[in-house]
């Protein structure tokens, strides 16, 4: 079976196939639920179309179909992906050298007092990766029954790390859930899972170093389905951490300002240790936090709750006193906005959020 997934691969590519157009990011072929494909050709010239069938455990099955000028192909994917057979769902991924086709994908709660209940989307367009999707409504319910899903599907040519961020009342909640993601492979997993301590309604950031494409399920209490495309943010929220921080580590301290103005090659990050202090990200709490300086020997670099007996936090600030150069060398001071949050982080405990 792969001799001729590669044969048949390598035969699409000598007749010019573009790269791949369209992504259908979950469809289904199990006892619960039931699938159709659905590609439309709105063009005046036949299509041919390489399909391949990507499951989350990297179980790949291809085909290849053609569509008509002004015709429509809808194909179940029980006999659409025979091979790949009835399990866990799968990522569709649709190359074509014919500009414009279209789709749509068709889901099937067969749980329901109907036995066929459907709920449709449509595919995305692979150049719509983001590398942070927001799925703006998964409710994770009182029930034992319902639930909701994201889904989502690596975009880009490289393998992908994917976290989540629940988002509740205002409390930004890290799923402790990671997972690795090659070209073309899903990831699925029931809200309620991401996000155990969690109940009701919440939204949910994924967020990658590829570009993702991604798609929201509800199902009620009778498993019949609704889907929604999620959204393209530019960047994950900060919100309020749910220890009751007011900023956090890595977003608000590290990435917003250490970053950019302490952890530079010429001063302490990218492996320069001046001063014996090393702040890139991996490095800087382990450095600071309870450490004691070698400037001033009655102080730690960082003494959490209280930043005025912090030496780091001194010698940024310009009206407490400390010894040698004042941070950021060479640079413009902190603005007092950022001094706030640094403040702030480092009194309420400079914690590792």
């Amino acid at each position: 079976m792969k001799a001729h997934v590669v044969a048949l691969a390598l035969c699409l590519g000598s007749l010019g196939f573009s790269e791949t157009q369209l992504v259908y990011p979950w469809v289904t072929n199990n006892s619960q639920f039931k699938s159709q494909l659905i590609i439309v050709n709105p063009t005046s010239e036949d299509a041919l179309v390489l399909l391949e069938a990507q499951r989350a455990d990297g179980t790949i099955e291809s085909v290849e179909r053609t569509v008509g000028a002004f015709q429509q192909l809808v194909e179940s994917t029980e006999t659409l992906f025979a091979t790949l057979g009835e399990g866990a769902g799968y990522a569709v991924t649709l190359s074509s050298e014919v500009d414009g086709l279209q789709g749509a994908m068709v889901v099937a709660g067969t749980g329901s007092a109907s036995g066929d209940s459907p709920a449709q989307a449509n595919p995305l367009p692979m150049g719509q990766g983001s590398m942070n999707l927001l799925f703006s409504f998964l409710p994770i319910p009182d029930d034992p029954v319902a639930a909701s899903a994201p889904v989502v599907v690596n975009a880009g040519d490289q393998l992908a790390q994917v976290e989540f961020f629940g988002f509740q009342d205002g409390e930004r909640f890290v799923s402790d859930t990671i997972v690795d993601l090659n070209p073309g492979q899903p990831f699925a997993a029931l809200t309620s899972s991401l996000f155990p301590d969690l109940a009701g309604n919440v939204f949910v950031v994924a967020s990658s170093d590829q570009p993702l494409l991604g798609m929201a399920f509800i199902f009620n209490n009778q498993r019949e389905p609704s889907m929604a495309p999620a959204q393209a943010i530019q960047e994950v929220p900060g919100g309020l951490d749910p220890s009751g921080s007011t900023y956090s580590f890595s977003t608000d301290v590290w990435e917003g300002i250490i970053q950019n103005s302490c952890a530079v090659s010429s001063c302490h990050g990218n492996g320069a240790v001046s001063g014996g202090m090393n702040l890139d990200r991996d490095n800087m709490l382990q450095n600071t936090v309870n450490v004691v300086s070698s400037q001033d020997s009655s102080r730690f670099r960082i003494n959490p709750g209280n930043a005025e007996e912090s030496y780091l936090y001194r010698k940024i600030d310009p009206n407490l006193s400390h010894s040698g150069a004042a941070m950021p060398r060479n640079a413009p001071s902190l603005s007092s906005a950022e001094l706030e949050i640094i403040r702030t982080w480092i009194n309420e405990g400079a914690q590792d959020n």
